[in-house]
């Protein structure tokens, strides 16, 4: 076996920096339903939970106590993370660009300058950049391994920041460039919509924009640029709405499925629900439609010479459906579709 086997063979047999971080949190907390949550999730329970606690205001303010004691058990936890691998005790090892198979050690003095995103499992700073962090305690290590890591370890004039140009992949398969990434897990994958009926998608700093289509997520059958219900579901995760759709386990599981095959990630990419009606996902999911929209009229402004800071405010559910229908040359909204089909309903009476 080679060094580099052997250094791939013990980043396959550390923990994530999420896992990481939960070794660290006091048993105290071991019965606090929210404890395994990402930052992520724990923001969005404090948004919904008021409205799904409506009624019962005191069991509200009970849960948001919960919520706010994971945040400060997180806090402790991540900085006492960060003193153990200052130290040298726990050992990082991470990619530093998208065509490397190797991962190299973290040196123990760099964390002092890296910023740690324990839910992504990336660490970034000036001119440093690690993702897929995995970890590794000094007890792990034979005397013959911590050598063979310590060669990995970056020379003081190499560059590490993750390169953030848009991959350059077959444009028949945008997603391709993800599926040969290695070892990918959805805390790694940020999903942003963006305008129209594009999303971009960031992965170990490459950035990919796509659309509904190449997610699998309109209908073939109709063609006609109508979401399918399983687009509808990603669409309601993103702005935060709970589903009406009757058969919404049904479509979860095709989604969960969908988004498996796309990105060649085995893992659920959703949380566990604790509603019949609502999942939060594992990757970073953002709408952000409504800056698109707003950089538009902005421009708009500018050329008119009638730029207003008070501008009209956005509806927070964007507006997927017109965006769709504006861009009739690649999927077309049929105006005088009649059918039934909830998809259809929803992007036309969200126009």
């Amino acid at each position: 076996m080679t060094d580099q086997d052997t250094a791939l063979e013990l980043y396959n047999r550390g923990i994530s920096a999420h896992n990481l971080r939960r070794s660290y949190v006091d048993d105290q907390h071991g019965d606090n339903s929210y404890i395994e949550f990402s930052r992520l999730q724990i923001e969005r329970e404090e948004k919904y939970l008021p409205e799904q606690y409506a009624p019962f205001p005191e069991d509200a303010e009970k849960e948001l106590l919960e919520l706010g004691l994971v945040l400060d058990a997180l806090e402790d936890a991540e900085s006492k993370v960060m003193e153990v691998l200052s130290s040298g005790q726990v050992l990082g090892l991470g990619f530093t660009g998208p065509h490397e198979k190797i991962p190299h050690c973290v040196p123990s003095h760099q964390w002092h300058f890296l910023t740690v995103d324990f839910d992504k499992g990336t660490a970034v700073g000036k001119e440093l950049g690690y993702v897929g962090l995995q970890f590794l305690t000094q007890e792990q290590l034979s005397d013959e391994d911590f050598e063979i890591l310590k060669s990995t370890q970056l020379a003081p004039d190499d560059k590490s920041q993750p390169d953030t140009e848009p991959a350059k992949s077959n444009t028949s398969d945008p997603l391709g460039v993800f599926r040969q990434m290695e070892n990918l897990s959805w805390q790694e994958v940020s999903i942003s919509l963006v305008a129209g009926d594009l999303i971009e998608v960031s992965v170990r700093g490459q950035v990919k924009r796509v659309s509904y289509f190449d997610l699998g997520l309109v209908d073939k059958r109709i063609g006609k640029g109508v979401l399918t219900l399983q687009g509808i579901i990603l669409l309601n995760m993103a702005t935060l709405t709970r589903s009406s759709d009757k058969g919404y386990k049904k479509n979860l599981s095709r989604l969960r499925k969908t988004l498996q095959t796309r990105f060649g990630i085995d893992q659920n990419p959703f949380y566990p629900g604790n509603y019949p009606d609502r999942h939060f996902p594992v990757f970073e999911l953002n709408d952000s439609r409504d800056k698109a929209d707003e950089r538009a009229r902005d421009r708009a402004m500018r050329r008119s010479g009638t730029y207003d800071d008070n501008r009209l405010e956005h509806q927070p559910m964007g507006n997927l459906g017109s965006d769709l229908s504006e861009r009739t040359e690649e999927y077309p909204v049929d105006e005088g579709f009649d059918g039934d089909d909830d998809a259809a309903k929803f992007l036309k009476g969200n126009r």
